[in-house]
Formats: C-alpha cells, sequence, structure tokens
C-alpha cells in the first residue's frame, strides 16, 4: 500500500460511525484473549493437583507467590491502555516504549531483590503468615518468575499499540501461542516429574509469556510502518504529561495486588484456613474467565470512544455483555458443570467441591460489575482523567481490609466465604464511584475533586 493510498485508508476510518458491530469486533479477540488467560489456571491446577502434595504447592503457588509477583509487576498491567491512548504516532510510540522498558526493568530488579535475598522469606513467614511446609516451594517458584515484571511491561504496550492500530485479533494469536507453550511445559512436567507444583506452574508462566512478548514485538512493526506513513493523530504527548497519566493507573493495580494479599493473608487467619487456602485459588480461576471478559472491555472503551453517542452505545454494549458473563457464570453453576469440573477436572474431594460451589455464588455478579467498571475506566482514561481511577482502587482496598478485619474471629463462616463477599461489596462501590466520576467529567466539573 502506498503512502497516500494508507492516508487515504486512515481518513475513511476515522469517518466510519461507531457502530456496535465494530464494538464487537474489537471486543471478540479480546474477550476469547482473557478467555484463554483464565482458562490457563484451572489447567495449571489441574496438573499441580495430580503431583505430589498438591494442596501446599498450590497454596504456595497461588496463594503467597502469585499475589507477590502481581503486587511486583503490577505497575506495569496498565501499560496496555498506555499504548492504546498514545500509540497514535511515531514520536508518542517511542516515548511509550522507553517507559515500558524502564518501568519494567524497574519492577524486575525488585523481584529479584525479594527472591534472592533473606527479604522474601521474611515477607512471607512474617507478613503472609506462611506455613513452613510451603516456604521453600513458593521461593523456588518466586526466583523463576523475576524476569515476569519485565516481560509483561513489553508485552502489554505492544498490545496496546495494537488494538490502538486495529489489530485486535493478532493479540488473541499471540495468547493461542503463549496457551500452547504453557500447556506443552505442563504436560511434560507432568509426565517426567521434573519439578514440584509451585516451580512447575511459573516456569510454564514465564517461558509462555516470553513466546508471546516475541510475537506481539513482531506483529507491532507493522502499526510503526504505518503511523510513520500517516499518524493516527499529529499530537505529541510531553513526557511530563506521559508521567501525569501514567503514574495513577501505575498505583491502581499495585493496590488490587494489596488486595490479594490482603485476602490472602486474611484466609491464613480466618477459620478452616487450610480448606479456605486451597479453595479459594480454585474458585477465582473459574470465576476471571466471566471477569477477564468484561475486563477487556477498558481497551474497546479507549479504543473506540469519540463522542457523547459513542459513550452511550458502548454503554448498552458492556450492560449487555455484563450481564451475559453473569448469566453464564450462574448456569455454569446450576447446571452442576462447576461441581462436574471440580470434581474431575481439578480432583476435589465432595465436600471441598462444596465448599466451593458455595463460594462461587457470591460471586456470580463480578463479571457485570468488572465489565462496567471497566467501561468508566475506559472513558476516564481516554478523556485523561486517571485519578479516579486510582481512588476507586483505594476504595476497593479500604473496604475489603475493613470487612476482613471485622470477621477475623467470626465464627462459624469459613475465610473463602467472607473474602468473597468482600470482592463483592467492594466492586458495587468501585463502579459507582467511576460513574459519579464520569459524571462530572461530562458537566465540566473536575473528577479529582
Amino acid at each position: 500500500m502506498s503512502t497516500e493510498e494508507t492516508k487515504e485508508y486512515i481518513e475513511r476510518a476515522r469517518a466510519l460511525p461507531l457502530t456496535y458491530w465494530r464494538i464487537f469486533k474489537t471486543w471478540l479477540p479480546l474477550g476469547m484473549t482473557q478467555f484463554l488467560m483464565a482458562a490457563e489456571d484451572p489447567l495449571y491446577v489441574a496438573v499441580i493437583m495430580r503431583l505430589s502434595f498438591p494442596k501446599l504447592e498450590l497454596g504456595a503457588l497461588y496463594s503467597y507467590m502469585w499475589p507477590i509477583l502481581l503486587l511486583i509487576s503490577s505497575a506495569a498491567f496498565t501499560l496496555n491502555t498506555v499504548g492504546n491512548v498514545f500509540g497514535t504516532n511515531l514520536a508518542n510510540l517511542r516515548k511509550i516504549k522507553l517507559l515500558a522498558f524502564l518501568l519494567g526493568l524497574f519492577c524486575t530488579l525488585l523481584m529479584s531483590l525479594v527472591a534472592f535475598t533473606p527479604v522474601g522469606p521474611f515477607f512471607l513467614s512474617q507478613v503472609m503468615a506462611i506455613p513452613d511446609s510451603e516456604l521453600a516451594m513458593a521461593m523456588g517458584a518466586l526466583k523463576i518468575g523475576t524476569i515476569y515484571p519485565l516481560a509483561i511491561a513489553i508485552n502489554l504496550v505492544f498490545q496496546g499499540v495494537l488494538i490502538r492500530g486495529g489489530y485486535a485479533i493478532q493479540i488473541l494469536v499471540s495468547r493461542v501461542i503463549r496457551f500452547a507453550v504453557g500447556l506443552i511445559l505442563l504436560i511434560v512436567g507432568l509426565e517426567t516429574q521434573m519439578a514440584g507444583g509451585a516451580v512447575l506452574g511459573c516456569l510454564a508462566v514465564v517461558v509462555s509469556l516470553l513466546a508471546q512478548v516475541v510475537y506481539v514485538w513482531w506483529k507491532s512493526r507493522v502499526c510503526s510502518r504505518q503511523l510513520q506513513e500517516g499518524p493516527l493523530e499529529e499530537t505529541v504527548v510531553t513526557a511530563r504529561n506521559l508521567i501525569k497519566f501514567t503514574i495513577p493507573l501505575a498505583i491502581t493495580p499495585i493496590c488490587g495486588s494489596i488486595i490479594g494479599l490482603v485476602m490472602a493473608a486474611a484466609l491464613g487467619r480466618l477459620p478452616g484456613v487450610v480448606i479456605s487456602l486451597a479453595v479459594w485459588p480454585v474458585i477465582t480461576n473459574f470465576n476471571n474467565i466471566g471477569l477477564g471478559m468484561g475486563e477487556s472491555f477498558d481497551q474497546v472503551t479507549v479504543k473506540h470512544y469519540s463522542t457523547h453517542r459513542d459513550s452511550d452505545m458502548l454503554r448498552r454494549f458492556g450492560i449487555i455483555l455484563g450481564l451475559l458473563l453473569t448469566g453464564l457464570t450462574v448456569l455454569f453453576i446450576v447446571s452442576g458443570f462447576f461441581h462436574f469440573a471440580l470434581r474431575t477436572l481439578e480432583n476435589l474431594d465432595v465436600a471441598t467441591a462444596d465448599i466451593s460451589t458455595n463460594a462461587m455464588w457470591f460471586l456470580t455478579a463480578m463479571p457485570f460489575l468488572y465489565t462496567m467498571a471497566s467501561y468508566y475506566s475506559g472513558l476516564l482514561a481516554k478523556s485523561m482523567h486517571t485519578i479516579p481511577i486510582l481512588v476507586a482502587q483505594a476504595f476497593s482496598l479500604a473496604i475489603v481490609s475493613v470487612m476482613l478485619l471485622a470477621t477475623v474471629n467470626l465464627e462459624p463462616f469459613l475465610g473463602v466465604y467472607v473474602v468473597a463477599a468482600s470482592s463483592v461489596v467492594a466492586g458495587i462501590v468501585s463502579v459507582l464511584w467511576m460513574n459519579h466520576c464520569w459524571r462530572k467529567v461530562l458537566h465540566g466539573l473536575p473528577a479529582e475533586d
């Protein structure tokens, strides 16, 4: 395609009115990407449950190691939004690539400090109250995960650029590659018993992520060539404004990861500690399928929002999508498929499967809440108001912490039930807050006040 043809194509694309079909075409590959992402975890759990010391390895990986890895890496988790918002010309592209590299490198160095010094064992034992039997398992997985923050930062910023350029389908392809690589490693590990469950799970995550990074980097070169021939926008963001935009977004998932740490710590202190630590990762793995498919809607909103009409269409689409995902979650439980999957795929006993099913009922509204929170988050990010997104997550952290502290000695409720209920309350408050802030933006008022 010649330069003139490229410019003409871009102008025609800008002139196209937003339709539900265009929204769906952008969301579908992103939603399916999140589906694959969430579908990985039950497979990881299934493999771990068939290795030695399954409940201990499962708790070490998902209740202790994974929250720490997410906490340290989480500053990079919203770089797809940065790439989506600012991947509009070559000058911006160079700036966001450098930002992603520096942020990812910092997080990887911090991860190394935790994994290879006494900081990690101290934090796990004293703060998270990890049982001695799981400490070595968690530390082994942490050491493998040191490269994860840098890899995820590069991965996500390129994903945002691809979404902005209209290549969301390539993100789905990259996730299929990642899924396949991780699955192969899990099968080999299961057959050879080459490592414990926590180490094997983390190894599969890291190696498959590196394969995805290579693919999205390769595909993003197409966007770079197109931006060279015809930028989507001429405005070049200043370093100051880019940092001002990014900092609240970077802190937001840190709050989310702290919530995960608080939940893990609470599960270790609430009634039914052993069963709760084993059940909670299983529940969240299945629930994350609906959550992730709804959570991806923020990138759709960022890409397509330009006018008030666009926001109305996106809101209606988000409501339908959220209700559909919640309805499918309810159907999954009512039909008995969830209980069947717990007994067969996850290899849980009847009593543990029953507790998991009961706890899952608490979380049925979460896909809808996540979808609507993502809708408002996308609107606020596109309009350059990222502080309200951070405040919403801070509210969630406060609510979860207060509810868990208030129920530490509340018998006979299992900790997993309390944690699930606090998640729902926090989700409701988060949506209401961002809705309030968006209304202020529409009326020309400062959303941060």
